[in-house]
């Protein structure tokens, strides 16, 4: 299974897109700047970082002792979070909240093994689940 978009694709797509709605909002004569891309690049440099650090697909391996307490918890944090078991893909348990919340936080992918649990999700979440979890 694919992990999803790591770093760079993440990067290029949140900075693209920031550079091109700035530059394009500049053009039109609601900023005065003599050029657009003056005001375009430092906003895709920021939205590239903001984008990054938030919505980064990330790989958490936990360890456990206890195979059942921790499929236990999980579900418990998981559902406290929004999330809900909607299907079984490749080995990995799929978590998603409602379809609207689902555009902005995506969903969680948990496959358990014989020691440790491998917990695929955006940054974000991946933050949240250790708060949680730890």
């Amino acid at each position: 299974m694919e992990l999803g978009p790591g770093i760079v694709p993440t990067f290029l797509y949140y900075f693209v897109g920031g550079t091109l709605i700035a530059a394009l909002v500049a053009s039109q004569g609601i900023v005065e700047v003599s050029n657009p891309v003056q005001i375009g690049l430092p906003f895709g440099l920021f939205a590239g970082l903001v984008g990054t650090y938030f919505n980064r697909s990330e790989l958490w391996t936990v360890p456990y002792t206890n195979k059942k307490a921790f499929t236990e918890k999980l579900a418990t944090v998981l559902t406290d979070l929004g999330y809900q078991e909607t299907s079984t893909v490749e080995g990995y348990t799929v978590y998603a909240r409602s379809q609207l919340n689902q555009i902005t936080t995506g969903k969680v992918l948990v496959q358990l093994e014989e020691c440790s649990a491998a917990i695929i999700a955006r940054a974000s979440t991946i933050r949240t689940l250790k708060q949680q979890l730890e």
